[in-house]
């Protein structure tokens, strides 16, 4: 009875620890902070090498691209008129527009954020499960390095 409790116990144990290894290697969020055109050109690749994994893009650089959209649409004679005057004519023409790119400006802004709160080197990074971070290789490339880092973990 004693030995079968032993073995009952001992493989409830080894459940654990394989469930625990398990949740060690599964890839299950990746954030990808980078810029507007280095995401263009590997969207595509990424999304094939995430499985069930968790995508979260941010382009750091989108909201300075928008503004300087919007600020070279601005008249020449804007620059010499009253503040009352630049504050209607923004009012008129620019912030309608402006509302509708909301959030891809969040967005960038809330990449600048994370890249504060990740204490990132630079850009661009991918962050997989809130740990393991990596610089200037693609998204698949580091998710092929997080996992040989769990194989030699082992």
């Amino acid at each position: 009875m004693k030995s079968m409790i032993c073995a009952v116990f001992g493989i409830i144990l080894a459940l654990m620890t394989c469930n625990a290894w398990a949740e060690t290697r599964t890839l299950s969020k990746v954030v990808w902070i980078s810029t507007s055109a280095d995401i263009q050109h590997q969207l595509a690749k990424v999304t094939n090498s995430l499985g069930k994994a968790q995508l979260h893009i941010f382009s750091v650089d989108e909201s300075k691209r928008i503004l300087e959209h919007f600020e070279a649409q601005f008249p020449e004679e804007i620059n010499s008129a009253t503040e009352i005057e630049r504050m209607a004519y923004l009012n008129e023409h620019i912030t309608p527009r402006l509302k509708s790119y909301a959030p891809e400006l969040m967005r960038s802004e809330m990449g600048i954020s994370l890249a504060k709160f990740y204490d990132l080197e630079r850009i661009p990074a991918v962050i997989i499960n809130d740990r393991y971070v990596t610089y200037g290789i693609s998204v698949s490339e580091s998710i092929l390095a997080f996992y040989r880092q769990k194989d030699q973990a082992e």
